[in-house]
């Protein structure tokens, strides 16, 4: 059976001259008969992804499943959509694609459904995924390649597999780490480092993020470094606080903006300042819903956060109402 990616087909379409392989296959398309565009088309759609064109070819596809009848999908159509999705961000149409049973079990599904998995932040579910389709990681273009382990490594650090993740660094020297995918990398190292008692190790790895021009690495480095700093008593507690809440203004959005309002809501509560606690409290809730009450992290006296700010609000409005009894 033909991988959904070939080396060879991968290659070839990311050294030909990209305007003119766009054209050839574009027309192509054009000069065949109605009944035979699909396969072209996904030819199309594998071109725009070798150059990193993943919305590009999840629009060619999107053309392609619109034309067929419910139940006789083109199952090589459906893979190749699913993974363009999952690339642009949008695993559960990836998770959708991957579920119809045009596809069964056949190309390497797991392995798209582990990095979806991965993408939606279930990383128990995508490391157990991953730790089953390792030949078939092997069998990707470098490019994808590098996505899914990098992926891989970051669910290993999730569920505090250490040894795997350490793994999966040995796999990305493996197979190379290009420029831009390096900032990325160093935050993994470092929080790998860190996590094995390695912090010296570790603020090396934030720091080469944090200098890089990737500013999603730089603002989880810079996230972390605080942190890390905070642990080893290197940082007060204003001067952390005075560092989260910029990087709070700097960066929006994710894991890290809901991880820098909930260390503010801790320091907020800390200190007494309770409706600013709150605030950051209810943005992040808002960001992301699941987070609950702030990720249930603690609070003093190892309350979740929203907890000890529910009792003290209760506290300063009991108060407030016996000074008034009083006046």
């Amino acid at each position: 059976m033909r991988p959904i990616f070939e080396v060879g087909e991968w290659r070839k379409n990311q050294a030909e001259n990209f305007f003119a392989r766009q054209d050839a296959l574009i027309a192509a398309t054009a000069a065949a008969e109605p009944d035979k565009r699909t396969p072209l088309r996904i030819d199309l759609a594998r071109f725009y992804m070798s150059r990193g064109m993943n919305a590009e070819a999840k629009g060619v596809l999107d053309l392609v499943l619109a034309g067929a009848k419910p139940g006789f999908e083109d199952p090589v159509a459906l893979m190749v959509h699913s993974v363009a999705s999952i690339l642009i961000g949008r695993p559960e149409q990836g998770l959708k694609d991957l579920a119809n049973p045009a596809i069964g079990t056949n190309y390497d599904s797991q392995l798209w459904k582990a990095l979806a998995s991965a993408r939606q932040g279930k990383w128990a579910d995508a490391r157990e995924k991953f730790k089953n389709v390792e030949f078939a990681i092997t069998s990707l273009p470098l490019e994808l390649q590098r996505i899914v382990i990098t992926e891989a490594m970051r669910a290993s650090l999730e569920v505090k597999d250490f040894s795997g993740a350490a793994k999966r660094g040995s796999d990305l020297e493996v197979v190379g780490i290009p420029p831009e995918l390096t900032p990325a990398i160093s935050v993994l190292r470092g929080r790998l480092a860190e996590a094995l008692g390695h912090e010296k190790d570790a603020q090396n790895q934030y720091k080469m993020a944090m200098e890089s021009t990737d500013r999603a690495a730089a603002a989880e480095a810079t996230l972390l470094d605080i942190m890390l700093r905070q642990k080893r008593d290197e940082v007060s507690q204003a001067d952390a606080l005075r560092e989260f809440e910029t990087l709070s203004v700097m960066w929006r959005g994710g894991d890290i903006e809901v991880k820098t309002l909930q260390m503010m809501a801790r320091i907020y509560t800390d200190t007494g300042r309770y409706a600013d606690s709150l605030a950051a409290a209810k943005t992040a809730t808002r960001l992301q819903p699941q987070f609950g009450t702030i990720a249930a992290g603690p609070g003093r006296g190892g309350r979740p956060v929203c907890a000890t700010l529910s009792q003290s609000e209760g506290r300063r409005s009991s108060a407030g109402r016996r000074a008034r009894d009083v006046l």
